[in-house]
């Protein structure tokens, strides 16, 4: 038998083999099976190719491969409980199904490099109808969703809290105050104007179906400039329009849709800069004024955001140095206006900013974790600092792996604000305990955050309702077509060919290869378009509440059919800015 056969193989039996070990995971097994099937039809399609990246292939392999084991450690550890023989067998099972892991998706990665999306030299429509054609695409189903199947739109128990605040006067920050007062003058045209708040959350909605919409046709118009065919585009604005989540969430009040609409928006116009597209003094003041405004956006949107921009602007003069400085004075300024607008005038304005607890998830899902699972090795006087807080045995109890909420509850019955009169002792007790208790520290880390870096898993994606208010806001839709609407948005987590849509791992996954793309290609402007994604995207693996939460990475879904197709892009070699000027003036 030839050698190369012998390898071929041995590569495919590495797939199966890693396929078999993970077949009890409670992750979405339809991911895995795709990424099997993918590396298979890489091995037989570049068999006789040979990578120039090894390492990086292997490095970038290995922590695909790690993240898989580590988010399916309850796999080995059920092997492992018995006694010392299992142990040894749970160590092999670990160690061969990380091995596998990383020939399946080293097969994969060897094949992303040669990946490109072949665009045009010609340009047969102007980029101005194929801005206006796509925005229509998505703001006419969503629009006709809403009024035929779920007026006013959707809210959920945040949308109801933010909507006491404008109408109670008193304001926190827990929810993003920003977003809060924009939502304020719909309220007040339909609770003054029309005597209905119905008409005013409908109108919030048109609004907020009115930016995503403008987004993506925003990020498609940009695509065609670079030269990506109409054939593509058209299909991929379809696509896109349809996607459940893009759907439910254009109408649905909560402060994430628009932060990913603002966020896409964004990363297109940084794109736009880096490009070049501005020919004239005109159109380079307006792309920085997008790049001011939607940056300064998600900035005030999302709690997380101004850490992880702050982060982007570090790494952008590590990069750049010197080189686009007026684009990186412009984000070092959306950082001080934004700081300023969510300290200061929030401070003035007498807006609570969120609780101590509301920060600190990770270090109390590992602590009650501990106190879970060896409370009887916790000194008496780690435990009393514990109780002056909250009870250990409630906080003991109500520990749950996936979700920090009922740890949050109790704190905040208890002596929260002790925490930071006495913050240098929790410090002090957070490091001894991570020193005891390492393996427990690990795993409440890893069922806390595995839904962003694992391929996926079922938990909710969104509400199609109304939450019960005192506010007189309901649901006025034909029923009929109301539960039309529903079966089709139950497929998609349910039907495996359609989980891969909704899988926030898989996303997270393909965000790397583009990162792994970036470095093959040694495209400055391209890796800094992925800082500031990846920045929130981390902010989530120290911070967040929830294991899975698909709206805290709904910007996620926005901006990464964009940068594939942005970075994956072969773009022709003669220049298509005269082209580019010939349709603008249409």
């Amino acid at each position: 038998m030839k050698r190369s056969t012998l390898l071929l193989f041995a590569k495919c039996s590495a797939v199966f083999l890693w396929l078999s070990l993970l077949i009890k995971t409670d992750s979405y097994y339809s991911i895995y099976l795709l990424v099997g099937i993918i590396s298979v039809v890489t091995i037989f399609k570049n068999q006789n190719i040979k990578s120039n990246h090894v390492r990086l292939d292997y490095i970038f392999a290995g922590f695909f491969s790690l993240a898989v084991t580590l988010a399916n450690y309850s796999l080995f550890s059920q092997i492992a409980e018995p006694g010392g023989t299992y142990i040894i067998a749970a160590i092999v099972f670990f160690i061969l199904t990380f091995i596998s892991g990383i020939i399946v998706f080293q097969n994969i990665l060897s094949a992303t490099k040669r990946i490109s999306v072949q665009a045009t030299k010609k340009f047969t429509d102007s980029p101005r109808k194929i801005f206006l054609t796509s925005f229509l695409i998505f703001f006419i189903i969503d629009l006709a969703i809403l009024f035929i199947c779920c007026y006013p739109g959707t809210l959920t128990s945040d949308s109801i809290d933010e909507i006491g605040q404008i109408l109670s006067g008193t304001y926190s920050n827990h929810h993003p105050f920003y977003y809060t007062i924009l939502i304020y003058p719909f309220i007040q045209i339909g609770t003054n104007l029309f005597h209905d708040i119905n008409i005013g959350i409908a109108m919030f909605n048109i609004f907020q179906i009115t930016i995503i919409s403008l987004a993506f046709s925003y990020s498609i118009s940009t695509l065609y400039r670079i030269g990506i065919s109409k054939k593509i585009l058209y299909p991929l604005a379809i696509f896109l329009a349809i996607l459940p989540y893009n759907i439910v969430y254009s109408f649905t009040i909560w402060k994430d849709v628009l932060f990913g609409a603002f966020f896409l928006i964004f990363t297109v116009s940084l794109y736009r800069y880096f490009q070049n597209f501005c020919s004239d003094k005109k159109s380079k003041i307006i792309n920085l004024l997008i790049i001011s405004f939607s940056g300064l956006a998600i900035c005030l949107f999302r709690s997380n955001a101004l850490l992880a921009i702050f982060v982007s602007v570090l790494v952008f003069f590590i990069i750049f140095k010197r080189r686009y400085l007026k684009l990186g004075i412009i984000l070092i300024i959306i950082v001080i206006a934004a700081f300023v607008l969510k300290r200061p005038v929030l401070q003035s304005a007498n807006v609570t900013q969120p609780d101590t607890i509301e920060s600190l998830s990770i270090p109390s899902q590992q602590i009650t974790r501990v106190l879970k699972y060896n409370l009887n090795q916790i000194s008496e006087q780690d435990i009393e600092l514990i109780n002056n807080v909250a009870n250990v045995n409630d906080l003991a109890e109500a520990y749950s792996p996936d979700i920090q909420d009922p740890i949050k509850n109790i704190i905040r019955k208890g002596n929260q604000s002790y925490i930071k009169e006495h913050l240098a002792d929790f410090i002090s007790l957070y490091i001894r305990l991570g020193i005891q208790h390492p393996v427990q520290y690990a795993k409440a880390w890893i069922d806390q955050t595995r839904g962003y870096w694992n391929g996926g898993y079922d938990y909710w994606i969104w509400r199609n309702s109304i939450q019960s208010n005192d506010y007189d806001i309901e649901r006025r839709s034909d029923s009929l077509l109301s539960n039309i609407f529903n079966r089709y948005l139950e497929f998609y987590p349910k039907i495996p060919f359609l989980q891969p849509l909704v899988s926030i791992g898989l996303v997270v996954w393909l965000l790397f290869i583009l990162l792994y793309r970036t470095i093959i290609d040694k495209n400055k402007n391209n890796l800094f378009l992925l800082v500031p994604i990846f920045a929130i995207w981390a902010t989530l693996l120290i911070a967040t509440p929830v294991f899975s939460e698909f709206r805290y990475v709904y910007f996620m879904f926005t901006t990464t059919p964009f940068l594939a197709l942005a970075i994956f892009a072969k773009t022709p070699k003669q220049s298509l800015l005269v082209k580019r000027k010939k349709y603008e003036k249409r």
